[in-house]
């Protein structure tokens, strides 16, 4: 009887324990290298007159990269970030830009911005985190 009892009791505890194991996991490792935590934050800007690339948020270590939340820019001619155009309106404009999945940008790289033509300043900032 009692090697029976041990017999049903056995597996369950197992698939319990398995189970445990598994949120454990879920919840402390896999997440970690897409969570904003406030110690991987991180944020910058940057401001241009020419039409070379300007570093917002620096390069993190080789193995980490940067997640970008939201960009503002503004600026008295034509740019843009990537893909990310401002229009002109002439004699000035802006765009604040909020990813609801965030752009990622390479390892080790830095989020830089380039103007396609020369302007008399362009300020742009980004927000964001990093992770691996």
């Amino acid at each position: 009887m009692t090697l029976k009892l041990i017999w049903n009791v056995c597996p369950a505890w197992v698939a319990f324990v398995a189970l445990a194991g598994l949120v454990l996991l879920m919840l402390f490792v896999l997440p970690a290298h897409a969570q904003s935590r406030d110690d991987n934050l991180v944020s910058g800007s940057g401001s241009a007159t020419g039409t070379g690339a300007t570093t917002i948020i620096s390069a993190p270590t080789a193995t980490r990269r940067i997640y970008v939340t939201g960009v503002a820019c503004g600026r008295t001619d034509w740019h843009c970030l990537d893909d990310l155009v401002v229009p002109n309106t002439g004699g000035g404009g802006g765009n604040n830009v909020t990813f609801r999945s965030p752009l990622i940008v390479p390892d080790a790289t830095a989020l830089t911005f380039t103007a396609s033509s020369g302007v008399t300043t362009l300020h742009c900032n980004a927000q964001g985190f990093t992770g691996n």
